[in-house]
């Protein structure tokens, strides 16, 4: 029996002497230590922790929205194929980009202002109604809607894709109006005649390959001064 123990303390010693001399060997020849594991470890944490910052950063959101979101080298390619057939023609119908998950996260997170749910329309319309019946109204009255606009033309008269998000149930609802009648019901001498308006939207702009912020045009209802 005593010499069983005696074996045990001795492989016990042993190992306990291997163990020492692996981690003197670590410490000196590599100039790693047990303390680094615990650094490696901390420091992939940190990362996490760093990256979960900087997507919820205001000032790295900023920098983001001005420099949009790049397309994917197939998306770029579908563009570029389109402009090809259109012989470069940009007032043309642009193809349609079908978004990726990623770049669906991506639009939500910097540029979530621009989209609401439809739920939330039926409010805006009313609170759009009443202001209209009682400044705008007086003038000239107009029909106007809520539209979610698949394709829009910009300041150059070229057609961009504007950005939805069926699927999320998100869109940008965009208010365009039209004029009820030709001449004001209100004020003698006014004609009320339609023109084009600049609205901010979330498109694709085809000739950076970027989904961006952009200008587009919409229809509404303005009163003229008749001579």
């Amino acid at each position: 029996m005593f010499e069983h123990a005696s074996a045990c303390l001795r492989l016990f010693i042993s190992v306990a002497l291997m163990s020492w001399l692996l981690i003197f060997f670590l410490h000196t020849a590599s100039g790693f230590s047990i303390r680094d594991f615990a650094e490696i470890q901390s420091s992939g944490h940190r990362e996490k922790r760093d990256m979960v910052q900087c997507a919820t950063d205001p000032a790295s959101l900023q920098t983001r929205r001005r420099m949009g979101i790049k397309l994917t080298k197939r998306q770029t390619y579908q563009i570029r194929k389109h402009n090809v057939v259109a012989k470069g023609d940009m007032s043309d119908q642009p193809t349609l980009v079908e978004l990726t998950e990623g770049q669906q996260a991506e639009v939500i997170a910097i540029y979530g202002s621009y989209f609401r749910e439809k739920e939330s329309i039926a409010i805006t319309k009313e609170h759009s109604r009443m202001a209209r019946n009682t400044i705008d109204a007086l003038v000239c009255e107009s029909v106007s809607s809520y539209d979610t606009f698949i394709l829009a033309k910009n300041t150059d008269g070229k057609f961009v894709q504007v950005v939805q998000l069926p699927d999320k149930n998100l869109q940008q609802y965009i208010l365009q109006e039209s004029c009820l009648y030709p001449l004001s019901r209100f004020v003698n001498g006014v004609s009320c005649s339609e023109k084009e308006r600049d609205v901010f939207a979330l498109i694709v702009e085809p000739e950076t390959n970027l989904i961006t912020e952009g200008t587009i045009v919409v229809g509404c209802c303005a009163a003229y001064q008749t001579l």
